[in-house]
């Protein structure tokens, strides 16, 4: 069976929204206010030219920037859901409305979104769109100060199709990176607040004892995958479009390597455990046992 290819697609740079965790706001492209009057949106045309070499798409994640503000995503999702397996768009939701979900739902879009509260105006607004029929995976960037949040997942939101844990990571190589200790004990308070659904519970796992596999990999695990920017260049990881040196040919697009990336080349390490590609990812409960 020929293997199938997963894709990300940033369509576009513009978003509504500065999070804090998001690693696009470190992106040097945002910071440089020469770029504020540039095209920041992924042209059609381009994206048939890059996709056109690929036979077997599998998962197709569009992603941003913030998604509902390109214009041609209805477009874009009609090109693609004959040809790939499905589709997730990854958005902060605040555009969503009637008409955005009653075309996912028709479609059999997945939306990813990043839950980031745990407010009574959340709960009523993604429970409302469970009601209208809309497939929601929920996204949480996992800290100390965010595990309230965590614990009410299975009171809030015990339907969703899945929850993922994320590794915080940035393109900032000198940004923090949370201890290897540190990470496993929230993934052990999470799983106690998450047992009711531990079954959907999906994490980044961001680190393995130095003995792995994974650790004597050179490329310590790297998920290559391919990543389809605004401009048309192509790269193997989300974190290293910073680089802008990404090529317009899928099949010769460049490989991960552990030098390049801006995580993995701080050599986070402690006594026990090494740092591996951050995208790893298993279900929660099968790796605490």
């Amino acid at each position: 069976m020929t293997k199938k290819t997963h894709i990300g697609i940033n369509v576009t740079r513009r978003c509504n929204m500065k999070c804090s965790f998001c690693y696009y706001t470190t992106l040097e492209y945002n910071r440089n206010p020469e770029n504020e009057n540039k095209n920041l949106d992924l042209s059609l045309n381009v994206l048939e030219e890059r996709l056109e070499k690929i036979n077997n798409i599998g998962d197709v994640y569009i992603t941003g920037g913030e998604p509902l503000l390109y214009n041609e995503l209805k477009s874009l999702i009609n090109k693609l859901i004959q040809r790939s397996d499905k589709i997730l768009v990854c958005t902060n939701g605040l555009l969503l409305n009637d008409e955005w979900i009653n075309y996912f739902v028709s479609k059999n879009i997945i939306l990813v979104i990043s839950l980031k509260d745990s407010s009574e105006k959340t709960r009523k607004k993604l429970n409302k769109y469970y009601q209208m029929g809309l497939k929601i995976e929920l996204y949480h960037v996992l800290s100390e100060d965010t595990l309230p949040i965590v614990k009410l997942i299975p009171q809030n939101f015990f339907w969703v199709e899945k929850i993922r844990l994320l590794f915080e990571t940035s393109s900032d190589c000198n940004k923090n990176i949370i201890p290897a200790k540190h990470w496993f004990a929230l993934l052990n308070i999470s799983a106690i607040y998450l047992k009711d659904v531990i079954e959907k519970v999906e994490v980044e796992v961001g680190y393995v004892q130095k003995n792995h596999a994974i650790a004597n990999d050179p490329n310590r695990g790297a998920v290559n995958r391919i990543i389809l920017d605004f401009d048309g260049r192509v790269y193997p990881c989300p974190l290293i479009v910073e680089k802008g040196n990404g090529c317009s040919d899928i099949n010769e697009r460049p490989q991960c390597k552990v030098e390049e990336c801006p995580v993995l080349k701080q050599n986070n390490f402690d006594d026990d455990y090494i740092q591996i590609c951050p995208f790893i990812i298993t279900n929660l409960k099968s790796f605490l046992q």
